[in-house]
């Protein structure tokens, strides 16, 4: 007689089965979770082409990071970016830095020269530069864009003097005009009279003004310098003469400026007297 099958053992067998399939299927769920872990610690951080490198953690998914990114001993090049630009450095506070170079001995920022020859305004007809931006030509010639749309043709593409810069004043501004107050010099005394041109402690090395005498009598010349200078009657030089009575004639004058008082002196010589008028044109600042 063979022996009867008990249910309880056979749904014991197949329960048994069934938990040692789901044990292995969790192992092996497990084993490649580590695997696929293990893969991407020891694969460098990056981003396929055409996707966003996240800068920072606790960024959003925009890659907008909270904290800052090193990339230590390697170097960072940004090419042929959208917009005709490779690489933008922002920042929306007041007063903040956009882009800032550092070196602990040597140069923070370098523009490489062009192929541009940008000196004579024939050579070059097809380059244009937004406002702000800073171009060196192949002559090592520094350029800034005073607009956009600057190019060697406008005028609005300037060279940077590395000394001093100058600002022109569109129109002209009178600083003074003897008619008005003061009254005329008198050149057979040396008469010396101050005008001031420019602010106090204003990062200006000069002005370059238009002086013009007026009601003049006999004859005689102005001599304009710095404030602090004194006449050095060995030395003597004109910036404007006039020959006769009743003349009227102008002469654009650059000077020097003092620069605790932004004044000049204007001096007399010769044998007769004449109002005079200031006019400041621009100025060059360091």
């Amino acid at each position: 007689m063979g022996m009867q099958r008990d249910d309880a053992d056979h749904d014991d067998a197949d329960g048994a089965r069934v938990e040692r399939r789901r044990f292995l299927r969790r192992g092996a769920i497990t084993a490649a979770v580590a695997a696929a872990g293990a893969a991407a610690i020891a694969r460098p951080a990056g981003a396929a082409e055409g996707d966003l490198i996240k800068i920072g953690t606790g960024g959003n998914t925009q890659n907008a990071g909270t904290t800052t990114t090193t990339l230590s001993g390697s170097q960072f090049v940004a090419l042929n970016g959208n917009g005709n630009v490779s690489l933008v450095g922002q920042h929306d506070t007041s007063n903040a830095v956009g882009i800032e170079g550092r070196a602990n001995a040597g140069a923070q920022l370098k523009l490489t020269p062009n192929s541009l020859d940008l000196r004579f305004s024939a050579t070059d007809t097809t380059h244009t530069f937004a406002a702000g931006s800073l171009v060196t030509d192949k002559n090592d010639i520094l350029w800034y864009a005073l607009d956009d749309g600057a190019t060697s043709q406008n005028g609005l593409l300037h060279p940077v003097s590395l000394t001093a810069a100058y600002a022109p004043i569109s129109p002209p501004i009178r600083l003074y005009d003897s008619r008005v107050s003061g009254g005329p010099l008198n050149g057979n005394i040396g008469q010396e009279r101050l005008v001031q041109l420019l602010l106090p402690n204003s990062p200006v090395v000069s002005a370059f003004t238009n002086l013009t005498v007026v009601n003049t009598t006999g004859s005689g010349y102005l001599a304009m310098f710095a404030a602090d200078e004194v006449w050095n009657p060995a030395l003597p030089f004109s910036s404007m003469n006039w020959f006769t009575t009743g003349q009227i004639t102008a002469n654009a004058v650059p000077t020097v400026v003092e620069y605790a008082t932004g004044n000049v002196k204007v001096r007399a010589g010769g044998t007769g007297t004449t109002d005079f008028i200031v006019d400041l044109n621009g100025y060059w600042v360091i």
